[in-house]
């Protein structure tokens, strides 16, 4: 049985997402990073409300009440993910190298850890391997043994090593990695992302050049680029509901620009809801950033923003939203390359959620 955490908050509904109430989070390193950058995750934990990880150059940080108070989680690396036993609430890993069992006040560190879980069976977890593509663990990361393919990878990779961009597992135990033969951020360096049925024991490639999510089951993947007349820059939305094999084409988001792309340090900037019903995308462009909402499974989208997801000391020519994650109350935290922000209304502990 799962150990559940119980958190009570008193929540003000606002649906959708309200445009015009983003507030800048005081992040202890927004001040540095406006001239040392740059803010490399956000993470909210999925189950907890109010419960958020940033981290960054200058460390990794927690807070427990929406992002409105910080305090530096010592002792950990910075620039680490973060990866949460979907059995025990207080179990959090960290870049498969350090743990914590008390919902990441403190992290000690551990030779070699999970970096996902299988959500259906409880103690299986996974990591990249070095011999193999992917070792397993049945007793929580205390012991591990090498599953799949041996490298120089074989069918259906035929790649000495697979520069690995993403890894993912759905609600049915089904693991996904995306790779590239010579590096790069993916898509744009011939990225194929494979799929296994059995606990990464044999593998086939899925599907190729996409950004993409995972929702429970559903993969929802996105291409840019399409234009609608001469200007406007539109992304098609895709999903897949039975892991990437078929595909349907869901709708088109206007981005509102000549000039655009998904933001996100080496991985989209698109989140979803963890209760599955809503997709957030966010855009880099040149005219700052965009953020973009669609309850209807990518059919439709509306804009979220009013321009104020952006660096207000910028140096590079495009500016805009680099990170995203929505909190287990649907409490979105939005982070630009130097700056964290927040739907969350501070004075009343209410905030407009998701729902």
């Amino acid at each position: 049985m799962r150990k559940v955490l119980t958190v009570l908050a008193v929540l003000a509904v606002c649906a959708p997402v309200c445009a015009g109430v983003w507030t800048e989070v005081d992040l202890p390193i927004n001040r540095k990073l406006r001239t040392v950058g740059p803010v490399y995750g956000i993470t909210a934990h999925p189950r907890i409300a109010g419960l958020v990880f940033a981290s960054s150059y200058w460390g990794t940080y927690r807070s427990s009440d929406w992002g409105f108070h910080w305090k530096r989680v010592e002792g950990l690396a910075a620039g680490l993910g973060f990866a949460f036993n979907p059995f025990d609430d207080r179990e959090i890993w960290s870049g498969g190298l350090y743990v914590s069992k008390d919902l990441g006040t403190s992290f000690s560190r551990f030779a070699d850890g999970p970096g996902i879980f299988d959500p259906r069976i409880p103690n299986r977890a996974y990591r990249l391997g070095v011999t193999h593509l992917f070792d397993r663990s049945d007793d929580d990361g205390r012991s591990w043994s090498g599953v799949g393919p041996t490298f120089p990878l074989g069918p259906p990779f035929n790649l000495q090593r697979l520069i690995i961009d993403a890894v993912a597992i759905d609600s049915n135990s089904n693991l996904y990695v995306t790779g590239a033969l010579h590096g790069g951020f993916c898509p744009f360096y011939a990225c194929t992302t494979y799929r296994s049925h059995d606990a990464g024991a044999t593998w086939e490639a899925a599907f190729t050049n996409r950004y993409w999510t995972l929702a429970g089951s559903t993969l929802f993947a996105f291409d840019q680029g399409d234009k609608y007349g001469p200007s406007i820059e539109k992304i098609t939305t895709y999903a897949s509901v039975d892991g990437g094999t078929t595909w349907e084409t869901r709708g088109l988001l206007n981005t509102e620009t000549t000039y655009s792309e998904i933001g996100g340090f080496g991985g989209p900037a698109v989140a979803v809801d963890p209760r599955g019903s809503t997709i957030l995308i966010g855009l880099v462009t040149s005219h700052g950033g965009q953020l973009y909402r669609s309850d209807d499974g990518g059919r439709s989208w509306s804009r979220i923003d009013n321009g104020e997801l952006q660096d207000a000391h910028r140096d590079w020519p495009y500016s805009g939203v680099e990170r995203i994650t929505i909190g287990a109350d649907g409490t979105v935290y939005v982070a630009t390359e130097h700056r964290l922000f927040t739907n969350k209304v501070d004075d009343q502990r209410q905030r407009p959620v998701v729902h």
